[in-house]
């Protein structure tokens, strides 16, 4: 363990106005906290864990700290996605390339993947299939991990496009069991949403039908818990009508209803958004051979 970390403790402690003696009891003595304090010894997991919520803080939010706000995770995976809209060949290899160092001098598994996901990026740019393996290291591992937390929730996220429908029931009942064991998923409930609405998403733009409702039901439990109540709201009833257009229940008020919604989503400037419900919607249309004339909502 990092001995700075004890100076960063310290100061959270003065911030948070918390007397060392209530922070440390039982946990250090008084010696051994003058010392942790001022960076000249660490302490144990265990302890640490202790410190952390007697102060109130999560492990997450410490991070933050410590790495002074920054999120090099994210900040990578920016870089890859802008060079991918922007279809840069050249620097998404580039990319691949620091990641294989990375990975080489770290042994740190995400370099891996996110090298593999850049890989097939550029095999998507291409439209060939020259990177193969890299799906495998991605799939073998969602299929193996027995411990799922932020990480491999938001992997399975970025990288669902790249599985086939089978894989993605199966990688779904792995990551929710696992979640739901470690008592997990109410603290990942906006990332799972989000995973939901993404498996809808890919199995209704491939016609893949088969446990749609399964799908929505779960995405349903989680009302009133997500921090956009609204947006989350919106997106089930948007799903729900499009599944209703599926299974031809209603067929002309549910395609009204998503106008509707598609019309406010253009009137709150969520344009992406708004395209994305309207594709969605057109080739479920199509693949279902219903014949609508829109109309002005």
């Amino acid at each position: 363990m990092d001995v700075q970390i004890g100076s960063i403790i310290r100061e959270i402690r003065i911030n948070k106005n918390i007397k060392s003696n209530v922070l440390y009891k039982e946990v250090l003595s008084r010696p051994s906290v003058v010392k942790f304090e001022s960076g000249k010894s660490d302490t144990t997991v265990e302890r640490f864990l202790i410190i952390l919520d007697r102060l109130n803080i999560t492990l997450e939010e410490f991070a933050s700290i410590y790495k002074k706000g920054e999120n090099q995770d994210l900040s990578f995976t920016s870089s890859y996605i802008q060079a991918f809209y922007k279809m840069d060949i050249t620097t998404l290899n580039a990319i691949v390339e620091s990641t294989q160092q990375l990975y080489k001098s770290s042994k740190n598994q995400k370099y891996l993947h996110y090298g593999t996901i850049v890989s097939l990026l550029i095999d998507t740019v291409q439209g060939n299939f020259c990177h193969k393996e890299a799906k495998e290291i991605l799939q073998d591992y969602l299929m193996r991990c027995e411990t799922w937390g932020y990480y491999e929730l938001t992997l399975f996220i970025n990288t669902l496009s790249f599985y086939s429908n089978e894989l993605i029931d199966i990688v779904y009942r792995n990551a929710k069991n696992n979640l739901l064991k470690y008592n997990r998923l109410p603290r990942y409930r906006n990332e799972f949403s989000v995973l939901l609405f993404n498996i809808l998403e890919k199995k209704i733009s491939s016609a893949d039908y088969r446990y749609l409702e399964n799908y929505l039901e779960e995405l349903s439990n989680f009302k009133n818990q997500n921090k956009d109540i609204m947006y989350f709201q919106a997106m089930v009833t948007y799903f729900t009508n499009l599944i209703n257009i599926i299974r031809s229940k209603d067929i002309k008020s549910n395609i009204q209803s998503i106008e509707k919604m598609i019309s406010i989503f253009n009137f709150l400037d969520m344009d992406f958004k708004a395209e994305q419900c309207q594709i969605l919607l057109n080739s479920t249309l199509k693949h279902n051979q219903i014949h609508y004339d829109s109309k002005p909502v």
